[in-house]
Parts: structure tokens; sequence; C-alpha cells
């Protein structure tokens, strides 16, 4: 058997019958909580982003074995300008 990737790794295991997905998601979500704090800890200059930031349960059940963190709305809304940045704007003249 070779194995190129984590999912082909939980795909394996929950073939053979070893391995459950929503234990997969529960360990992934326990090991994604490390993740969360230090995002939270890292955008400390906005009490509401920081408090948005959190595990995205949309698509769990299309999804079983992923976990999503970001932030969650309405609280970060503006969340991905400070990730990502704006652009420069002009007004026409």
């Amino acid at each position: 058997m070779k194995l190129e990737g984590m999912g082909e790794l939980v795909r394996n295991l929950v073939e053979m019958g070893k391995l459950n997905p929503k234990d997969v998601r529960h360990i992934v979500r326990n090991a994604g909580q490390r993740i969360v704090s230090d995002a939270k800890a890292r955008a400390a200059f906005s009490q509401s982003i920081s408090r948005s930031i959190g595990f995205i349960t949309k698509n769990d059940g299309q999804y079983p074995t992923s976990v999503l963190i970001g932030p969650q709305y309405p609280g970060g809304n503006l969340a991905h300008f400070f990730e990502y940045g704006t652009a420069p704007r002009f007004a026409k003249g």
C-alpha cells in the first residue's frame, strides 16, 4: 500500500474498518484547538475578530473527516481585510 497524504491514510483506515469518520473528526478537532487558540492570539488587535475565530461546521456531512477553522460571521466580517490587505484606491479626477 502506497500512501501519499493524510486523506489517503484516513480513507484506507476507514476502509479497513479500523477507524470511524466520527473518530477522525474528533481527533482532528482536538488537534485543531491549538490552531484556533493561536489564531485568536494573533487577532488580539480586534476583539470581534478574535472572538469570531473557531470551527466552521457548514458542510460537515459532505466532508466527514475534515475540519475548517476560520472567522464566523457576522463578527468576523472584516477578517479578510486584515488577512489579505486592501489595494490602494484612487478617485477619478
